[in-house]
Parts: structure tokens; C-alpha cells; sequence
């Protein structure tokens, strides 16, 4: 029986699942939010001041598609706001791929090559989607 403790945190349950248990509950909330063109926050961690669970929490919501994280104290802010904001290489990534998408449509061109690498319809919304998470960012900074 899988116990009901915070969604997404780490405990000694874990030993018993090699991957993570909540997984598929997570993406399913990520998925029926997409589908529903809403952004979506990860639950809180209450132990506020387990700080390696809490980036960790951070980085398995963020891998699962979550765009963020609420935090309990303002002691996770900081951690949160790392692990969500898009890095340098990932930013360069995604202004390449929203430059070479825009070349490729005012030339009429509906196939788009980075670096040798075709992009997709998805490969641009997940750019487009760094690049205005990080213009959210600027403009609060």
C-alpha cells in the first residue's frame, strides 16, 4: 500500500519503488493542465528546512513539466526560483530555435534544421515557452 504523504517529496518509502511513486499522478495533473492551456504549480514541501529535499522535489516537478513550485517559507524561494528559471544554455537553445522557426516561416518554409537537427512543432513551443519564462523573469527583476 503506497502511504499518502505530500505529493512529491522523498521518504523512506521510496527505497521500495525504484522510480519515483508519484510519477504518474504528477503527470497526469501536468498533462490535463496542458490540456486545458493552464499553467501548473507543484505542491508544497513542508519540511522547510530539508533543503536538499526540497531542490530535489523541485527538479522532479520540473523535469515532469511543472512550471513551478509553492513554497511555505521564504526559505524556498530561492532554491525554487533556481531550479525553475531557465539556465544560460537552455536560454541560448531557445532563442536559436525561435530565431530559426521565425526565419523558416517568412521564407515559407515549414521544416526547421538547428545545428543538423530537425525541429518540430513541439521543439519551438518549448522554446517559446523558456523565452517568455524568462521575459516574466526580467520584468520582475
Amino acid at each position: 500500500r503506497m502511504p499518502l504523504a505530500n505529493m512529491g517529496e522523498a521518504d523512506a518509502h521510496d527505497a521500495l519503488y525504484p522510480g519515483h511513486r508519484w510519477h504518474a499522478v504528477m503527470h497526469t495533473i501536468v498533462a490535463a493542465a496542458r490540456a486545458n492551456g493552464l499553467r501548473c504549480m507543484d505542491g508544497l514541501s513542508a519540511n522547510f528546512k530539508d533543503s536538499a529535499s526540497f531542490e530535489r522535489a523541485c527538479r522532479v516537478a520540473l523535469a515532469l513539466g511543472f512550471d513551478g513550485k509553492q513554497c511555505i517559507h521564504p526559505a524556498q524561494v530561492a532554491t525554487a526560483n533556481a531550479v525553475f528559471a531557465p539556465n544560460a544554455e537552455d536560454l541560448d537553445w531557445a532563442r536559436a530555435v525561435v530565431a530559426a522557426y521565425e526565419a523558416a516561416t517568412a521564407a515559407g518554409r515549414g521544416a526547421i534544421s538547428l545545428n543538423g537537427t530537425m525541429i518540430d512543432a513541439a521543439n519551438v513551443r518549448m522554446a517559446q515557452t523558456l523565452v517568455r519564462r524568462q521575459a516574466i523573469i526580467d520584468a520582475r527583476d
